[in-house]
């Protein structure tokens, strides 16, 4: 798939809507922050361009360093983001579900590999397309 401003800008008017009502409440606008985007467990790094688009529509200044790359197995740290608070609150639901897809077939993939007693494989898991609720 071809990223463009278009999607990013639709995914997150589908995700924020009117806007992150919380953030804006308590988090002065000035306020600037740091995070990391972090793999709990070994798996497939997937969608660091994905979040990193959907930073950048939030916050153009917004600084985002790939540790990692798509396609990478790997564990802990794979982005450091430095910029508005209220830009990485507002995205960091979004960002993280474009990449959560590798990370969800990562634990089934060892599960199916250690089985011996069932002979079954993972065929595919189910992924809902954004704005439908049927899936593809």
């Amino acid at each position: 798939m071809e990223l463009t401003a278009v999607d990013v800008r639709a995914w997150l008017a589908e995700d924020l809507g009117a806007g992150d009502l919380t953030s804006d409440a308590v988090v002065p606008e000035d306020v600037t922050a740091k995070a990391t985007i972090l793999l709990k467990e070994r798996g497939v790094v997937c969608g660091l361009e994905f979040a990193r688009a959907v930073f950048a529509e939030l916050d153009p200044d917004l600084s985002f360093e790939a540790l990692a790359t798509d396609g990478m197995e790997t564990a802990g740290e794979i982005a450091q983001l430095d910029g508005d608070a209220r830009a990485l609150l507002g995205g960091e639901r979004l960002a993280l579900n474009l990449g959560r897809p590798s990370s969800t077939l990562e634990r089934p993939r060892q599960d199916f590999a250690g089985s011996r007693s069932t002979p079954c494989a993972a065929a595919a898991e189910r992924i809902t397309a954004w704005g439908s609720t049927t899936g593809f």
